[in-house]
């Protein structure tokens, strides 16, 4: 039996979305909601530029010379998350293989210095899809890991890091030993954390992902189902007031496997549910990669659930989420052919409807440059042309 559309949608839609694995940044602890508002980019370029005039008066001889290397890497890797500027994302992986050089391997805060050169790799490779960032993020969430005893509270943090690294990495080569190490990583991770943990809810997210990231390998049923429950587990114990990146993660994963399940199940409530949760999410995401992810997504669910109802509105909504997410993917994104064939399809189905023929001449622009951007030996351009 052939694919549904819904299911080619859902298999080559983007592969990115790792970063709504966990929350290996700790971003719920480090942006308080006056941060939000005043962490600008800019407003971060003064505090980094005031840390670098600091170093370089200091004495290289001075026992915190190379902790203030990891804290301008902690500056740059905020802009970054502002910015989307691949050149601060670079300094931030420099000041803190400094920091790593330079500091003593008993240094106090060498395990929290192999943290965080782990999650700028998590990211460099969300940036790159480069394998070799993942694979250095999981050798230094493992070094990190080694540093700490067994009862310290990084412990189920670094668990969940590594659960997410292995998740990303079997989302890139198809390893099933990958996920089922995410999973022992999750376990290990959700039984370390009390259940009135603030951190409760992105670990149990995690555990979804881990769930979805099988589903999509073996097809079962079954892991669907349990990501799911962690999925929805997660989601009961988020305050409702609750506005902040764990919230925005537990609400995309939540609503994409119930996209998932619709597409398995065919039923219209797991698709207007999975437009009300990843709706929620939009609301609430601070970063472009985020919004562009989360208005794919719903792209692809206003646009199932229109050949449902048949009602122009979705297919319209399918349209401006496709059009704002191709907004906010960089120019040399690997991910943009993917987003002009979305948004081709989804013109093309308004013609069928409306029989515009500015419609049709959208559709047509837009499957060129699709083509335009797909190598010659890419799968997808032969169904293209």
């Amino acid at each position: 039996m052939s694919p549904s559309r819904d299911q080619m949608e859902s298999r080559s839609t983007l592969t990115d979305d790792s970063w709504y694995s966990s929350d290996p940044t700790g971003l719920k602890r480090k942006f308080s909601e006056a941060d939000e508002a005043t962490w600008t980019a800019e407003n971060l370029e003064i505090v980094i530029q005031d840390r670098l005039s600091v170093l370089r008066d200091a004495s290289v001889d001075h026992p915190d010379y190379p902790v203030k290397h990891m804290d301008i890497a902690n500056g740059y890797l905020y802009k970054y998350l502002r910015s989307q500027s691949a050149a601060d994302l670079d300094l931030a992986i420099e000041y803190q293989q400094t920091y790593l050089d330079l500091a003593p391997n008993d240094h106090a805060d060498r395990a929290l210095g192999y943290n965080r050169f782990g999650l700028q790799h998590v990211i460099k490779y969300q940036q790159t899809k480069d394998i070799t960032c993942i694979e250095r993020a999981i050798t230094n969430y493992q070094n990190a890991l080694s540093m700490y005893p067994d009862d310290d509270n990084e412990v189920p943090e670094l668990f969940d890091s590594l659960a997410s690294a292995h998740i990303a990495r079997c989302k890139a080569l198809g390893t099933m030993e990958d996920v089922e190490t995410a999973i022992n990583y999750c376990t290990k991770s959700i039984a370390a954390t009390p259940h009135q943990s603030v951190d409760k809810p992105g670990r149990l997210n995690t555990f979804g992902s881990a769930y979805q990231c099988k589903y999509d390998m073996n097809g079962e049923r079954s892991d669907l189902q349990s990501a799911i429950q962690y999925l929805t587990a997660a989601y009961e114990i988020l305050s409702r007031k609750q506005v902040d990146q764990v919230r925005v993660q537990v609400l995309t994963n939540l609503g994409r496997a119930y996209q998932r399940r619709y597409v398995v199940l065919g039923a219209t409530k797991d698709l207007d549910s999975a437009v009300e949760l990843l709706q929620g999410a939009l609301g609430g995401a601070l970063f472009k990669q985020q919004r562009r992810i989360i208005l794919q997504h719903l792209s692809i669910s206003f646009k199932s659930r229109y050949r449902t109802t048949d009602q122009m509105i979705d297919l319209d909504n399918a349209i401006h989420c496709s059009e704002e997410s191709l907004q906010l993917t960089p120019l040399d994104g690997p991910d943009r052919a993917n987003h002009w064939r979305h948004l081709a399809g989804a013109y093309n189905s308004r013609y069928i409807k409306t029989r515009a023929e500015s419609d049709i001449s959208m559709a047509v622009k837009m499957y060129e440059e699709a083509i335009a951007l797909t190598p010659d030996n890419h799968l997808e351009r032969a169904s293209q042309l």
